[in-house]
């Protein structure tokens, strides 16, 4: 049952690509390089890794994240990498145990549910695109570590339109 959480403001370091869903891979493969360069750093992961979806565009593309938040800063140098925050504020989070498959599934549950209870979310349409505050699926069980996709634990953030006062 998706359930209303509030989460502070939160560093991470991550890239970006703008992919199809038949080529995620691009995107969803950068994770473990990510990782092993940060721990090559010094630098633990302070939470799960996780996709960011960015924007939506009406021909199937989708501008993607891939992120690790840090609670340390992070010289990227001249890497692939960037720094950036997640968004305080009020997130819709539904967890999602299984495999990767069910995300979508997932992600629909938790917008019904934000429908059905009369809520905003933090997103602007513009002709042919969708974008999003903050959208993410946070991988909360690593699948190198754990072969067993029906034990893998995923949650879906969804954040909230906040109050003017907010913004």
């Amino acid at each position: 049952m998706p359930e209303i959480v509030h989460r502070v403001e939160t560093a991470y370091v991550g890239l970006s690509r703008v992919v199809r869903v038949d080529s995620f891979a691009e995107i969803a493969d950068q994770l473990p390089p990510l990782i092993s360069w940060l721990q090559e750093q010094g630098v633990e992961p302070a939470d799960a890794p996780f996709l960011r979806y960015l924007t939506f565009f009406e021909d199937g593309r989708i501008h993607v994240e891939a992120g690790v938040p840090v609670d340390v800063p992070v010289d990227v140098g001249d890497t692939p990498y960037s720094c950036g925050a997640l968004p305080a504020g009020r997130y819709v989070a539904e967890v999602h145990v299984g495999s990767f498959e069910g995300l979508a599934d997932a992600t629909a549950r938790a917008l019904e549910w934000g429908s059905e209870q009369g809520l905003a979310w933090d997103r602007d349409a513009a002709p042919g695109q969708e974008s999003w505050g903050c959208r993410l699926e946070a991988y909360e069980a690593d699948p190198l570590r754990e072969p067993d996709p029906s034990r893998w634990r995923t949650r879906v953030l969804l954040r909230l339109a906040q109050p003017p006062q907010a913004r």
